[in-house]
């Protein structure tokens, strides 16, 4: 396992590293949404960036100000109603506000995506790939610090990379 792993709460069911090339991390959550973070609870204004690689999982993305299961923020990419693929911003206070979407088209195991999710303030900054940034504004007073993360809804994940960056604070 990854040393900087040890340091992670891990609310997900399972992670594992395996050998490859270059190593990664397996997470799995067997149902419902599981989180692996990082980070304390005065943490306020940073970006977080991973790259993932879905493998059967309803949504998958980042999350900042983390400050347990139901009180947080996210990036993540998931399926609508209709089944179409979309990148979304949520707020999670008990339970989820979406903030802003758009489509974006990912498919299961085709491939890692680079994730973005820039907290600073109240606002909001998640990017997948080279897409245009999709942004929102959030609550600063609900949610005003806390951890990172990678926030994964029944399935199985492959981390490649992750890190955290202090931002300046307004």
């Amino acid at each position: 396992m990854h040393p900087w792993m040890m340091r992670y709460f891990n609310s997900a069911c399972t992670s594992a590293s395996y050998g490859s090339e270059p190593p990664q991390t397996r997470i799995v959550q067997n149902e419902g949404r599981g989180i692996l973070s990082t980070g304390t609870p005065d943490w306020k204004d940073y970006t977080v960036t991973a790259t993932l690689t879905p493998q059967l999982a309803e949504s998958f993305g980042l999350c900042v100000r983390y400050q347990g299961l139901k009180r947080y923020a996210a990036f993540r990419l998931m399926r609508n109603a209709d089944g179409e693929p979309m990148a979304q911003l949520l707020e999670m206070m008990d339970s989820p506000r979406v903030l802003a979407e758009m489509p974006f088209a990912w498919q299961q195991g085709e491939g890692a995506y680079r994730l973005s999710l820039r907290v600073i303030g109240g606002q909001l900054e998640g990017i997948v790939d080279h897409t245009p940034p999709l942004c929102a504004r959030l609550n600063p007073t609900r949610l005003a610090q806390g951890g990172a993360g990678i926030v994964i809804d029944s399935g199985r994940l492959d981390l490649h990379a992750f890190s955290v960056q202090a931002e300046p604070s307004p």
